[in-house]
């Protein structure tokens, strides 16, 4: 009986062990698990964003004109006349006596040829260089001179007229602005080499009773001036965008500042064009 205790409380003890193994085991296989922050982000937002990342890098690949571009502007244009056309000339001062009447002409068709490359600052930034040609319409000045009748010439007088042709190749920064991949805005600062053709005409004439017994001019003479001139143009266009490829509308204005009061013998005047242009780029 004595060895009958012993094995049973032998094999409790066992009993008792190894539940305690067992449970020590447990224990260290049930650490809990470090906690993950809850977000509220859905499966749907990522993926709108994702989609947004890729539209605004396909928006930058897309956009055309940046590299190179050319296309042509028409509309109206003028060579601004000087304030006193003929006066101004120390050619004729000895001549004038009074001033019956004095008109200018000016403005018409014009147009402008230009091509350029542009290279992409940032996003919404490009810079670059700009050639063009334009090509301005005459302007007229005409001024009558009376103070020739006595008692046999009923009428007479001087008259006269300068007509001025010009045109220039400028040289112009290209600084352009993106609102948006179509839209932009673009100032061109630069310079243009003018070209102005001035064409001189004065006349002497005198009437006896209704009969023109004098008409002859007594001086004609052109002066060919040329004057290197600052310029700027004005530009917002709208792209039409087909891959890389792109066409483009846009308005323009342009302006070069001139010699306005100098004598007509060196005179390059101010001339403008305002109007629309159409081209591509690639």
């Amino acid at each position: 009986m004595h060895r009958s205790f012993k094995a049973v409380l032998l094999s409790a003890l066992l009993t008792s062990s190894s539940a305690f193994s067992m449970f020590t085991f447990t224990i260290s296989k049930t650490k809990p698990e470090p906690e993950v922050a809850a977000t509220n982000i859905t499966p749907e937002q990522i993926q709108s964003l994702e989609d947004q990342l890729e539209q605004q890098k396909k928006d930058i690949s897309d956009r055309p004109n940046g590299k190179f571009y050319a296309g042509g502007t028409v509309g109206y244009g003028r060579i601004v006349a000087g304030d006193d056309s003929l006066l101004t000339s120390s050619l004729f001062e000895p001549l004038l006596s009074v001033i019956s009447n004095t008109k200018t002409k000016q403005g018409g068709l014009a147009y402008r040829y230009f091509a350029g490359c542009l290279y992409n600052i940032t996003d919404h930034f490009s810079m670059g260089a700009e050639g063009g040609f334009s090509m301005y319409p005459p302007t007229k000045g005409t001024v009558n001179i009376g103070g020739l009748s006595s008692s046999l010439i009923s009428e007479g007088g001087f008259g006269g007229f300068v007509k001025s042709f010009g045109y220039g190749t400028d040289i112009l920064v290209n600084i352009t602005m993106y609102a948006i991949p179509e839209l932009y805005f673009s100032f061109k600062p630069g310079i243009q080499f003018a070209h102005q053709k001035n064409k001189v005409f004065l006349d002497l004439s005198a009437l006896l009773g209704s009969v023109t017994f004098l008409n002859s001019g007594i001086f004609r003479d052109t002066f060919r001036n040329t004057s290197l001139l600052p310029e700027v143009v004005l530009s917002t266009g709208w792209n039409f965008i087909i891959n890389r490829f792109a066409f483009f509308i846009q308005f323009d204005y342009q302006h070069v500042f001139g010699s306005d009061d100098a004598p007509v013998t060196s005179r390059v005047s101010s001339r403008d064009l305002i109007g629309g242009s159409f081209g591509f780029s690639f």
